[in-house]
């Protein structure tokens, strides 16, 4: 090979891990899905008109006055910025750069274990692959940043690569202390602490435990200790104190709830497809580390405390995959270069083919329908909805979703006080409401008991009630009617808005006469094509007026069911 062949191959090497960097960037363009962006905001818009913190719910009629710690107000007033000056768009840059960020620290981490560029650039499209799911814009990126940083220090030591002394050790409480006011995952940075310090003292201790000598120095296990100490201290350095770790207990003591209910909070799944690159880390990590161990002889006994504590975590919730991630990926890559066996090439390619493939058909697609970087609510054409209606329900008791809440808040306070959105002191009412959804009756004595006025429902085709149809002669046949029917009879609720996900009913009693006459839909109503064309058939529906309300919806908003209302209509 001439020499300029040589060069342009060792510059392609040298560039792979910017190309697996490339290749994952794609992973965290999708676009922002998190409802809790929109309650986020409202927070910072609280902070900045008021210069103080919120320490009471001001949002919601169903928890005002409540106490709420908010221990991620540092982050939310750089969401707040970033949307005045940028918009969406630069909230999904910012989402890119700090999962970047993630990235490029573990694979820092890798060259410490002397990774070449080939293991780097893989490590990348593994490492990317397993954080897109969690990668959507939430405070927790800020935590999966600190987590990865501290790792790589916890690891220098190890290595003996860092000194923990100085300004060095200085530098934990401050840490700590922005940490602690971006996001409560700091649990996980001091669980990693107090892993590598346990880790030490086995390894230290081992050759007392086999009677070969007296226990090894312990000078790396006083360092993580410190840093443990130092970091506990650091973390108390946020508005709340001591009662920031309060939110933590509340989050445990509801976790059969949560687990049960909220995606997030369930155990990962292998029949989801996105959890498979965790179930490869899996498996990849605990094997290569078993046939490390088989033919050496040899641990690193905090990594693997550290790994063990992570997967078990990760195994009873989804949302701590990507720390058990972070510390599984540079590890699994450490164990393979140190059995340096020639299967382990052709397994490195096998696995960086089949990364490529499930990026580009499972990942990649979905950057495409961020082209233009928009993270648009599903509530936003309800909200404008309810917004305008000043004269008939504006300031009454709403009922929304909890994805709905956070949307809601912020496009109609002070008009309208939301009923729930996703922070932790609404937690006991999902609950309430998941109960209440199992039957209509339950249902109908929840919205009684809880005085909702106003009642913004998503669409269902579930729990779908009948009615009976009498044609001429006497036949009589059973017609599927929505869910709504039966949950939000008529006698009580009339139905004024729908769109392609959401459904509005107001309680008659607590609507002005007027207005209601002005905007209830008698006929039409969302998934009820069925029921209206058989009463066109059995000439009940006069259509002159169902015309005037197709009108009247199209004029309001889009949904599924347009086409066939005009069809049904002409």
């Amino acid at each position: 090979m001439s020499a300029s062949g040589v060069e342009r191959r060792s510059f392609l090497v040298r560039s792979l891990p910017w190309f697996g960097l490339l290749a994952a960037a794609g992973a965290f363009l999708s676009p922002i899905r998190n409802p809790d962006l929109y309650w986020h905001l409202s927070a910072a818009d609280f902070i900045l008109r008021g210069g103080r913190l919120p320490r009471l719910d001001w949002l919601s009629h169903t928890c005002a006055g409540c106490p709420w710690r908010d221990f991620e107000w540092l982050a939310q007033l750089l969401y707040r910025a970033v949307h005045a000056a940028a918009g969406c768009g630069g909230l999904v840059v910012l989402r890119m750069a700090l999962m970047l960020s993630v990235l490029a620290v573990a694979m820092r981490l890798l060259r410490l274990y002397g990774a070449g560029p080939a293991g780097r650039g893989l490590a990348a499209l593994l490492l990317g692959a397993a954080l897109f799911p969690f990668s959507d814009l939430r405070p927790d990126n800020f935590s999966l940043l600190f987590f990865a940083l501290l790792l790589l220090a916890l690891e220098a030591r190890r290595l003996e690569r860092l000194e923990f002394g100085g300004l060095a050790i200085l530098a934990v409480p401050a840490f700590f202390a922005l940490w602690a006011n971006l996001h409560l995952g700091l649990a996980f940075g001091l669980a990693l602490a107090a892993c590598y310090a346990g880790g030490e003292a086995a390894e230290a201790l081992l050759p007392w435990i086999y009677r070969k000598g007296h226990p090894g120095p312990w000078t790396r296990c006083v360092d993580y200790l410190k840093v443990l100490a130092l970091g506990v201290l650091g973390s108390l350095l946020n508005p709340y104190g001591w009662r920031l770790y309060s939110v933590a207990v509340d989050h445990a003591r509801q976790m059969d709830f949560l687990q049960a209910s909220i995606c997030e909070w369930m155990p990962p799944d292998l029949a989801k497809f996105w959890t498979w690159p965790y179930w490869l880390i899996l498996l990849l990590s605990v094997g290569l580390i078993l046939a490390h161990f088989l033919k050496t002889r040899r641990t690193p006994y905090p990594v693997m405390l550290a790994l063990g504590a992570l997967a078990m975590f990760s195994s009873g919730h989804q949302r701590h995959l990507p720390y058990f991630c972070l510390v599984a990926v540079p590890i699994l890559f450490w164990a393979a270069r140190e059995l340096n066996a020639a299967v382990m090439d052709w397994g490195a390619r096998v696995l960086a083919a089949w990364l490529v493939f499930f990026l580009a058909a499972y990942v990649w697609p979905l950057a495409a329908a961020s082209a233009q970087g928009a993270c648009p609510p599903a509530a936003r054409q309800m909200a404008v909805f309810l917004a305008a209606q000043a004269d008939g329900i504006r300031g009454r008791r709403l009922y929304n979703s909890w994805s709905d809440g956070g949307y809601l808040g912020l496009a109609l306070a002070p008009r309208y006080r939301i009923f729930c959105d996703g922070r932790y002191i609404f937690h006991p009412l999902f609950e309430e409401t998941v109960a209440a959804a199992r039957t209509a009756a339950l249902w109908r004595e929840f919205m009684d008991r809880r005085g909702v006025e106003v009642a913004c429902l998503k669409r269902s085709l579930k729990n779908s009630a009948a009615e009976i149809l009498v044609a001429r002669g006497g036949l009589r046949f059973a017609v599927p009617r929505p869910y709504h029917v039966a949950y939000m009879p008529r006698a009580a609720w009339a139905l004024v808005y729908w769109d392609v996900e959401n459904l509005v009913l107001v309680r008659r009693a607590s609507a002005e006469p007027i207005w209601l006459q002005r905007n209830e839909y008698l006929y039409l109503g969302p998934d009820d094509g069925l029921f209206l064309a058989e009463r066109i058939r059995l000439g009940q529906v006069p259509l002159a007026a169902a015309r005037r309300e197709v009108e009247r919806h199209l004029g309001q908003s889009k949904s599924s069911d347009d086409d066939l209302f005009r069809a049904l209509l002409r």
